[in-house]
């Protein structure tokens, strides 16, 4: 497998390299940027499968590159990354379409774990739908609240339909009737 490229927006360039040693060293491909300017233009390549933000840049601020990329239909997960540890702050980050938002001072170890947990989100949000195992001759059709079978139609309820859209997982425990 080719491995996640991430995308450092980080002004303070001592910070940038160790940020991006640790994140190289957990197995990542990592690109920097020390400006907003660097990094709208790397984010719209579309080659990242993560940023890393910081909010507090020269050229353009973070919550501004963040808006752009937003308005420009980039759906590339990012995680914030700043000093700015305010409510306010937090909040504007979220407005912005950040996916999530870590205060500095910050542990690397933490800073990891929140990367890896936005890649399998990111994994999960992609996973195919789990199969319902049905008869040949039955097809369930979801969005229309309907089951097909022999040439009729068997209309359901919003809450079957949604039951069917989203069957039990194969190795989940079936819920038991109370």
């Amino acid at each position: 497998t080719t491995k996640r490229r991430i995308l450092v927006v980080e002004d303070e360039e001592a910070l940038a390299v160790g940020i991006r040693d640790a994140i190289e060293h957990a197995g990542y491909h990592v690109d920097v940027a020390l400006d907003g300017n660097k990094a709208l233009e790397l984010a719209r390549a579309g080659q990242h499968d993560l940023i890393v933000l910081d909010l507090m840049l020269p050229g353009q601020s973070g919550i501004d590159v963040l808006k752009q990329l937003r308005a420009d239909r980039h759906t590339v997960r990012v995680l914030v990354l700043t000093a700015l540890a305010d409510e306010e702050d937090l909040v504007k980050g979220f407005e912005a379409g950040a996916d999530d938002y870590m205060k500095k001072p910050f542990s690397p170890r933490a800073h990891l774990a929140r990367i890896a947990a936005q890649f399998r989100r990111a994994t999960m949000e992609t996973a195919p739908p789990a199969m319902l195992a049905l008869p040949a001759d039955i097809r369930v059709d979801p969005p229309r609240l309907a089951v097909h079978r022999d040439r009729q139609t068997v209309p359901l309820t919003p809450r079957q339909g949604a039951i069917l859209a989203h069957p039990t997982p194969p190795n989940a425990p079936a819920e038991t009737p109370h």
